[in-house]
This record gives C-alpha cells, structure tokens and sequence, in this order.
C-alpha cells in the first residue's frame, strides 16, 4: 500500500530556505512567455507567478495569440534578453503545431 506524504512542510521548509537566499540578492526578474489557449498552461504559469511573487521576484507573463509566428515570439524573446532586469525566461508548452521547436 502506498505512503501518504506530507508535502505542506517540505514546501514551507524549502520556501524559507529561498526566501532567505533571496534577501542576498539584487533585484530580479523572470519573464514568461505564454501561448494563450491552454488552460494547463495558464494554471501553471499562474502558480508560477505566486511562487516568484512569495519570494520578492518581479514575474513578467507575455501573453501571445496561437497565430502568432515563430518571428514574433523571437522578437519578444530577443527584448526580453537585452532587458538587464530579467534574470530568466520561460517558454511555455504547447507552442503551436505551425512552429518550428528546432
């Protein structure tokens, strides 16, 4: 028979221990780049933003229409890398079928 764990408390134990680490630091940005259409998607990036936002990090969500082309998520990804704030980017999937992942 399985075991039921207790996550509540590994949870908190690991958000302080990153809470504390985050006070060392300057500030920081994380941007992530959405597809809009997916719910899954949007739930996580939701609890993304919650996480980042718990621990003093600016969360950036840009939102892009499915028909967008493959050019202009990389316009957005190319700003997005020359802004000195941001510290990391996301890319969330699915991405649509029309884009190329290579």
């Amino acid at each position: 028979m399985g075991q039921i764990l207790e996550t509540k408390s590994i949870v908190d134990k690991i958000r302080k221990r990153l809470s504390r680490q985050r006070k060392r630091m300057g500030r920081l940005s994380l941007a992530s780049l959405t597809v809009v259409g997916d719910c899954a998607t949007a739930v996580y990036a939701a609890a993304q933003r919650k996480w980042a936002l718990s621990l003093n990090v600016d969360y950036r969500n840009i939102n892009i229409s499915s028909g967008s082309s493959v050019k202009t998520a990389i316009g957005i990804i190319n700003k997005l890398n020359k802004d000195r704030d941001i510290k990391g980017i996301i890319i969330h999937k699915p991405l649509p079928g029309h884009w190329d992942e290579m």
